[in-house]
Order: C-alpha cells, then sequence, then structure tokens
C-alpha cells in the first residue's frame, strides 16, 4: 500500500490509500498480529487441552497405541532395523480403527478427528450388519493420524517424551496406556484395531465401551472404564495438588476449579458469552437474579489472570471489525478505481456510525464529526 497524491506523486499526508497488490489465498486469521497473545496467555492458564484436543479418551488411546507401537532400542541391530516409517503407519492404522468404532455406534458425535471422512466409509456399510470396513489411513492427512493433534498436551501433561526421535509414553502415560487396554479388553475385540478388515459387528462392539466420546456414558456401567476415567482425571489435576494453590500446576488447577464453580453458579453447562461475562464482572444473571460469583481469595491471581485475557480477546474482536468494517468501505468507496480518498471512506465509516448510534445517544455524542 502506497500513499500518493492526486497528481501520482508520493506525499504526506496522504490523500489516498491505494491498493497496490491484491492478495488471494486463504492466508491467516490473525490479520492483526494480536491473537498470539491470547492464545500464549490461554495456554498458559489450560495447558491441559487446547481449541481442537475436546476428547480426553485421545490421551488414554495414545499412550496405549504408542505403547503398543514402541521399538525395543536394546540392540544396535534392533535400532538398525526399526522402520520409522512403518511405526508411524501402524499408528495410523490404529487411529482409523478407534474413529470408525467411535463412529459406528455415534454418528453426530463432534470433536472427533477424521470424522468427515470415515462417515462417508461407514455409510457405505451402516446398512448391512453383515458389512465389514477395510482399514485405510486417509481420515486424516497427519502421517501420524490424531497423535499430531493431541502430541502437546500429551507433553505437557507428561505422558509422553520423546526418544531417539519418537513418541513413547512415560510412567505415567503408560499407567493410562494400560487403563485403556483394560477397557478395551472387555470388548473381546482387541485384535481388530490391526487388522486389515473389520466387521462391523466388531467396530460396533469397540465402539460402545471404547469410543473417544463414551467415556462418561460407558464409565458408570464397566469398572474398567471408571478405573480408566479416574486416571485420566489423575493425569489432569493429581489429588495431592488441590489443597495447595501453587506452583507450577497451580494455573491449571485454579482454572479448572473457576470453570466447576461458574457451572454451580448456573447450575447447568454456561456458553461462552456467560463464561465471559461471568469472569469479567465476578457476577451471573440467573433465572433473572443476579448473583455474586465468589471464591477464596487463593484464586484471586488466577481471576485477573482470566480478566486480562477476556479484555484482550473482546479488543482483538473490536479491532478486528473495525478493520472489517475498513475493508468494507475501502472498497465500495473505490468505486472500480484504484484507491480510496482518506476523506470518502472517513465519511463513509462516520456514516455508518452514526447511523449504528442512533440509539445510543452517548455515542452519538462521542462520535460527532468535530
Amino acid at each position: 500500500m502506497v500513499d500518493r497524491d492526486s497528481d501520482g506523486q508520493a506525499s504526506r499526508p496522504a490523500s489516498i490509500v491505494e491498493w497496490t497488490e491484491l492478495e488471494r489465498g486463504d492466508g491467516g486469521v490473525d490479520h492483526l498480529g494480536m491473537r498470539v497473545a491470547g492464545e500464549r496467555a490461554y495456554g498458559e492458564l489450560v495447558d491441559f487441552t487446547t481449541t481442537v484436543t475436546w476428547r480426553p479418551r485421545y490421551l488414554s488411546y495414545l499412550c496405549w497405541s504408542l505403547q503398543r507401537s514402541r521399538p525395543d532400542f536394546g540392540g544396535g541391530a534392533e535400532a538398525q532395523r526399526f522402520d520409522r516409517g512403518s511405526w508411524r503407519e501402524r499408528l495410523k492404522h490404529r487411529d482409523y480403527v478407534v474413529t470408525a468404532a467411535s463412529l459406528a455406534v455415534a454418528r453426530d458425535a463432534g470433536r472427533i478427528a477424521g470424522s468427515i471422512k470415515l462417515n462417508v466409509a461407514l455409510d457405505a456399510i451402516r446398512a448391512d450388519p453383515a458389512a465389514s470396513l477395510r482399514v485405510s489411513s486417509d481420515h486424516l492427512t497427519a502421517d501420524t493420524g490424531s497423535l499430531g493433534i493431541y502430541l502437546g498436551i500429551l507433553r505437557a501433561l507428561g505422558l509422553v517424551v520423546t526418544a531417539k526421535s519418537i513418541d513413547v509414553p512415560t510412567a505415567s502415560g503408560a499407567v493410562l496406556a494400560r487403563c485403556f487396554e483394560a477397557s478395551l479388553a472387555r470388548t473381546g475385540a482387541a485384535v481388530a484395531l490391526d487388522a486389515d478388515v473389520v466387521p462391523r459387528s466388531d467396530l460396533e462392539r469397540i465402539g460402545e465401551t471404547c469410543g473417544l466420546s463414551r467415556l462418561a456414558a460407558t464409565a458408570g456401567e464397566v469398572a474398567e472404564v471408571a478405573s480408566e476415567q479416574r486416571a485420566i482425571r489423575e493425569s489432569i489435576v493429581a489429588p495431592e495438588w488441590l489443597f495447595c494453590g501453587r506452583g507450577p500446576h497451580a494455573p491449571r488447577v485454579l482454572s479448572i476449579g473457576m470453570f466447576l464453580a461458574i457451572f454451580r453458579l448456573y447450575g447447568r453447562t454456561v456458553s461462552l458469552d456467560e463464561f465471559r461475562a461471568t469472569v469479567l464482572l465476578d457476577a451471573a444473571r440467573v433465572d433473572g437474579v443476579v448473583r455474586p460469583f465468589e471464591l477464596p481469595p487463593v484464586y484471586d491471581e488466577a481471576r485477573a489472570r482470566w480478566r486480562t485475557y477476556q479484555a484482550h480477546a473482546y479488543a482483538t474482536y473490536a479491532l478486528e471489525a473495525l478493520l472489517g468494517a475498513v475493508l468494507a468501505h475501502a472498497f465500495e468507496a473505490s468505486e472500480g478505481r484504484e484507491g480510496t480518498r482518506y476523506g470518502a471512506l472517513i465519511e463513509r465509516l462516520l456514516r455508518g456510525v452514526e447511523q449504528t448510534a442512533a440509539y445510543h445517544p452517548e455515542l452519538t455524542s462521542a462520535c460527532s464529526r468535530d
């Protein structure tokens, strides 16, 4: 973007905004470079999950799959023979089967990686109870399947480390692996996870007990799954951390405590807007009654960090909306010509603000043209 006067010469102050090149393609979503700061703050407060890691059962399942694929590097010859490509293929092969099993019993279960392609494959056999599914590995582009999505939090939780350039479970990860293996054994179809063709009936047996979206539902029915659920919870928040509110795990523990307290305040699951308002205002309107959001003093630092995060998020949204409005008016005001005069652009922006502010006298006064 260059600044030119009406004769085409560079000038200060500029009178025309001229777009010298139209960028095409997807690009990014952080157009102002502000979201990365919010993501960093969010990541420090909620280090046990991300915006794409919604299913905690992936933690136990992936630890099991990594443990099952773990090579023995005891001897030099064995290390030389290890085929890293085959290792990745086996991980993705099992990932395909577990994803298919999960969707076989809950087609519309959300937040399962690879569900779009696998539902297409499953739809072809749903009508035939005797049908089988040929296992592929094209449900995700990542060469290790869902491990590529969840590896960051597996490491953050101390469940996985890298050894000799491959990912292996730690002692804590091995505990989760054994728990998932026990749940899988209850299905009587564990061998299906390494098969090339899996009967639909086996997919459903695995999905009912070990489906990625079935952890909470099955924990009340199967003892092994209840143990698995408990182990996953303790890998995120160990019991000995609950009463201190200090140390490296404090932001995680106190953030979870805040979430639970907000759920208790509303008496139900809350929306994102309700969560944000409660964090910022220290109160909530529930059934027409304003209720204070009160927590012990140990939460003060965590609450202050959450308020800062939310304020930053609102500022980011506001400035991104302003950028969108500027660009929309700039292209509209250009009327097919190169460049947009600042005067015309400002005139259009102010007109839009004044029309929007008609119902807000204070805003109308504050946005006077003077």
